[in-house]
């Protein structure tokens, strides 16, 4: 019975996965319009590489954790 109810979820996650070769506006793809307005608007902001993500705090420097206990 367990067995059988997990290849069911399975298969449903794989089917919720599936997307079609045959429609012509897949979730994933890009129309023409789409891509040169994209286009424009990408070329002002910076692309992922080159922007700076901080993902924590940076750690204090020796000075700066001296400074605080005095």
């Amino acid at each position: 019975k367990i067995h059988a109810a997990k290849e069911k979820r399975r298969r449903a996650r794989a089917q919720q996965d599936y997307i079609s070769l045959d429609s012509p506006h897949t979730p994933g793809s890009l129309q023409e319009e789409d891509l040169s307005n994209e286009e424009q608007n990408s070329d002002n902001e910076l692309d992922d590489h080159e922007r700076r993500i901080e993902f924590a705090p940076k750690p204090k420097t020796l000075r700066e954790r001296m400074a605080e206990k005095m």
